[in-house]
């Protein structure tokens, strides 16, 4: 991943922190690799990673709405 996003008060509780890696092979012409991955942190703990996500077939809205909600945490 090149680019990281970090998001804060995330969740029902707002106690998330969001890390979202974008893949550094992502080609905006092409629409190759465009997927992210994400980490999330609560209390300063590593809670959930989801590994590779797509972008634009609505997993990363699945992904988020499970976070959210606090569904299925699991680190890799």
């Amino acid at each position: 991943a090149d680019e990281e996003m970090i998001l804060s008060c995330f969740g029902k509780n707002k106690d998330l922190e969001l890390h979202i890696h974008k893949d550094c092979d992502f080609d905006e012409e092409t629409g190759y690799a465009n997927i992210v991955c994400i980490s999330t942190k609560q209390n300063g703990k590593y809670v959930d990673d989801t590994g590779d996500v797509f972008v634009s077939d609505g997993s990363l809205y699945h992904q988020l709405e499970r976070i959210y909600n606090y569904e299925n945490f699991q680190t890799l």
